[in-house]
This record gives structure tokens, C-alpha cells and sequence, in this order.
């Protein structure tokens, strides 16, 4: 919608040898919508380039002073239909591309520890079995330190013996 205190103000700055660009930034300095500025700009300057036969058809008496006359309803219609079409927003065609409605995807497994093959479980049991073997060993030799090395000793002492003589 066009803003009369905007073409109202375009007009005068243009009366006073202003050109419509600098009339246009002081409106946007001054916190004016650029859309709106940008719009009466357009309107006013349609209203210039209008031919003098429709500026000479005004009348020279002030609309105030003239009687109205009543309007016809094709007249009627006519202006309730321009209304709404100045009141409804523009709407441009917009190409889309179509949506494509894709089957749902089974669900992706994110890390493999469910999934294993029977090679790795058999690798997992042989591990564990070993690790049990190793730590039999070492309770076997904490347990009966005392005994070991009394046999080292004595198979240490019989064997350099047996070298020796």
C-alpha cells in the first residue's frame, strides 16, 4: 500500500529542485520502509509521465467545492473490485521440484557388537580359556613359592654338579 505522507514529502522535495534519488535516501535515513519509499518513488513518477490531456481534464474547482454525484452500481462494483485487488498480496509462482516420498530404510547398525561371526566368538573362548590357564599358573606360584624354589635349587645344585663331575 502506498504511503501519501511519502509521495506527499517526494513531491515537495522535488518542488524544491531536489532530485528523487536524495529525496529517497533522506525518507530511508529517516526510518522509512525501503519497500514503501521504493513504491511511491514509482507511483509519483507514473503520475509525471501521465499525457497533459488527463492533468488538463482535472477540474480547475477544488474537489471540496464540487457536489458528488451518485455512483452507478456498475461503478460501485468496480471500486469494491479495484480495492481488493490493491488489499491482495501478491503471489508468484514459485516452480517446486516434487517431493519425492522415499520408503523408510531399515535402521543402519552403528557398531558391529551385536553382529558377530561365529570365527570371532571361537576367538573370544580360546582367549578366555588361556587367560584362566595364566592365571591358575600364577596362583599355583604364589601359592607354593617355598616348594619352587627349593626345586630349583636343588635341580640347579644337582645339575652343576653333574657338569662338574
Amino acid at each position: 500500500m502506498i504511503n501519501e505522507e511519502i509521495i506527499g514529502g517526494l513531491k515537495s522535495a522535488l518542488a524544491r529542485g531536489e532530485s528523487l534519488e536524495k529525496a529517497m535516501m533522506t525518507f530511508y535515513n529517516a526510518g522509512y520502509d525501503k519497500t514503501q519509499i521504493e513504491e511511491a518513488a514509482r507511483s509519483l513518477q507514473m503520475y509525471e509521465r501521465q499525457p497533459m490531456t488527463l492533468q488538463k481534464q482535472k477540474p480547475s474547482v477544488p474537489i471540496i467545492a464540487q457536489k458528488p454525484r451518485k455512483l452507478t452500481r456498475k461503478e460501485i462494483r468496480e471500486r469494491k473490485r479495484q480495492e481488493k485487488l490493491k488489499q491482495r498480496p501478491v503471489i508468484q509462482k514459485v516452480r517446486t521440484q516434487p517431493i519425492k516420498i522415499q520408503s523408510p530404510q531399515p535402521m543402519q547398525s552403528i557398531s558391529k557388537y551385536g553382529n558377530q561371526n561365529p570365527r570371532d566368538k571361537l576367538l573370544v573362548i580360546i582367549l578366555v580359556f588361556m587367560l584362566l590357564f595364566l592365571l591358575s599358573i600364577l596362583a599355583t606360584i604364589f601359592f607354593f613359592k617355598d616348594e619352587l624354589i627349593s626345586l630349583f635349587n636343588n635341580l640347579f645344585q644337582n645339575g652343576l654338579s653333574l657338569f662338574s663331575g
